[in-house]
């Protein structure tokens, strides 16, 4: 399962503003190679250290990758920042970065993404929130996608056709009603009804796949009170209202959001490609598929989490740091390191490519990063992971409980509250 941050970001890092100033890095010493130092958090580092050892191989400059703790992340970047002692690149959490630009961490290397030829291949959802007034911060630096699983022998089972999984809720209900209706504790859908990550992660695609969004383009105004937020929570309700929702999932807080879809038991569920390998480790007798999470009237959604690679502003190498993110996200490296392992690449181009087509369901993932979203806010934590944040209401109040007209009106003061707190 993904790490789904539930810091809160602005309060950690707000001694950040004055800590820290424009990129404007030093040189290295007149033939001497540098050293570049990464931090990433541990459970993304893998590739990166792949990827280190390679280029480290070709002599000249070195990568030093520093995994550090989730849990110690926030801390040392914010002691690092405030003794201006920030390495030279940082893999951070997608949906963290517009607070990392606004507090000076992230380096502008507009001018350089700019010169790359493959540019317009980079992830576009990770690509959006690394611009901020038309200059560049970040760079994707791993990826992860959400989609629709759906157990193909429950299909079977329901006189369903496993080789088309629904492209809208109306076939979705129907799909799982009938899927219900095989008894012995089988149910159509699942969702865990207590996360925030979670649905974030799941649900939102499907308010972006009718047109809706909880917030503008900008991230700075709440959108939350309309009619396609509201037909979008109204849809996950009348599932859980119809039974076709295991009751335990209305408390379920994240800790069986993977595992409940490997029991064989549950018809349908969004999830995310974190879950593959260990399915197929795991499980290999669980036959599903994958395949966009359809909106309430129709078309395809996905979010794009993972992380992206951010020079620092007070890098002390930046000519160097960015000759080891442009070799990163080369062909030879997306391929032969992260696709190799079964990682999902960072740009559009390269989605078939060799090794992801040894797996169909690899291949799709890659695809949906293409039309991925990833929500854009300063305060995203506060918003959305916060336990006691707003988000959370949507959830438990309007997915769950039903009373959508009144959680969307709350909800949507509360965002506003707190994205004009930030503004101030």
């Amino acid at each position: 399962m993904p790490s789904f941050p539930r810091i809160t970001a602005g309060l950690a890092l707000a001694v950040l503003a004055t800590a820290v100033t424009a990129c404007g890095g030093g040189q290295d010493g007149a033939g001497k190679a540098a050293t570049v130092e990464i931090w990433v958090r541990q459970h993304a580092a893998g590739n990166l250290q792949s990827a280190a050892k390679a280029y480290n191989a070709k002599g000249g400059t070195q990568i030093k990758v520093t995994p550090v703790p989730n849990d110690d992340w926030v801390t040392k970047v914010t002691a690092a920042a405030g003794a201006r002692r920030l390495p030279d690149i940082l893999s951070l959490d997608v949906v963290t970065l517009p607070q990392m630009i606004k507090q000076g961490i992230a380096g502008d290397i507009t001018d350089k993404v700019a010169a790359l030829p493959f540019k317009d291949k980079l992830l576009p959802g990770h690509m959006r929130l690394a611009t901020v007034d038309g200059k560049t911060y970040a760079v994707p630096g791993g990826a992860d996608v959400s989609a629709l699983f759906y157990n193909k022998t429950l299909f079977k089972k329901a006189g369903l056709d496993p080789d088309q999984p629904p492209t809208n809720f109306a076939e979705l209900k129907e799909d799982a009603k009938k899927i219900t209706a095989l008894g012995d504790g089988v149910k159509g859908f699942y969702f865990s009804g207590n996360c925030t990550g979670c649905n974030a992660f799941t649900w939102m695609p499907v308010l972006w796949a009718g047109g809706g969004d909880l917030l503008s383009p900008d991230g700075k105004t709440a959108t939350v009170d309309t009619p396609q937020v509201k037909a979008a929570l109204k849809a996950y309700n009348d599932l859980w209202k119809s039974g076709d929702v295991p009751e335990d999932a209305k408390t379920d807080d994240g800790k069986n959001f993977s595992s409940a879809f490997t029991t064989g038991k549950v018809g349908m569920q969004a999830i995310g490609a974190f879950a593959l390998p260990d399915y197929k480790a795991k499980f290999p007798d669980l036959d599903f598929g994958v395949a966009p999470i359809p909106g309430v009237d129709g078309g395809q959604g996905a979010f794009a989490g993972g992380d992206v690679l951010s020079i620092s502003s007070t890098s002390a190498n930046p000519g160097p740091a960015w000759d080891f993110l442009t070799y990163f996200l080369s062909e030879e490296v997306q391929v032969e390191v992260l696709a190799k392992s079964g990682a999902l690449v960072l740009r559009t181009d390269l989605a078939e490519n060799a090794y992801a087509k040894q797996d169909p369901k690899v291949v799709q993932m890659n695809k949906l990063l293409a039309i991925a979203k990833t929500p854009k806010a300063v305060p995203y934590n506060e918003l959305v992971n916060d336990v006691n944040g707003p988000f959370l209401s949507l959830v438990t109040q309007g997915m769950v409980g039903g009373d959508v007209d009144r959680t969307t009106a709350d909800v949507q003061a509360r965002f506003t509250e707190i994205l004009q707190s930030d503004a101030g």
